[in-house]
């Protein structure tokens, strides 16, 4: 078995976007996502209120997705998947005002 990559992703929506647009966004997301056969343990959710770890911290996020592949499907993920390429080029910018995103190699040794 190869390495599994982890994907983050968070969303500040923009403080005018409405909340069913906000939820139309995000019920396209995951739909998308669970469609995809080789992503696992898929995860989204809304910020935990109050947001406690933003001493000193000024970046705001809203909403975030989690899940994992195998790394030999991440070039493929970000360059061919359908879900991919039809999302990232129609983010609707009137909801969404800005992504933080990261991928990393889960090391699976840790605690559990």
């Amino acid at each position: 078995m190869g390495d599994v990559i982890r994907h983050i992703v968070l969303v500040r929506f923009r403080d005018d976007a409405n909340t069913e647009d906000r939820q139309k966004f995000i019920d396209i997301v995951n739909q998308g996502i669970s469609a995809i056969p080789y992503v696992t343990s898929f995860g989204t959710g809304s910020a935990f209120e109050p947001r406690t770890y933003t001493k000193g911290n000024t970046e705001r996020w809203d909403w975030g997705q989690c899940f994992e592949m195998p790394s030999d499907k991440v070039l493929y993920y970000m360059d061919g998947e359908p879900f991919h390429k039809n999302v990232s080029g129609s983010i609707p910018r009137e909801v969404v005002d800005q992504f933080a995103i990261l991928d990393f190699v889960v090391d699976f040794r840790g605690p559990r």
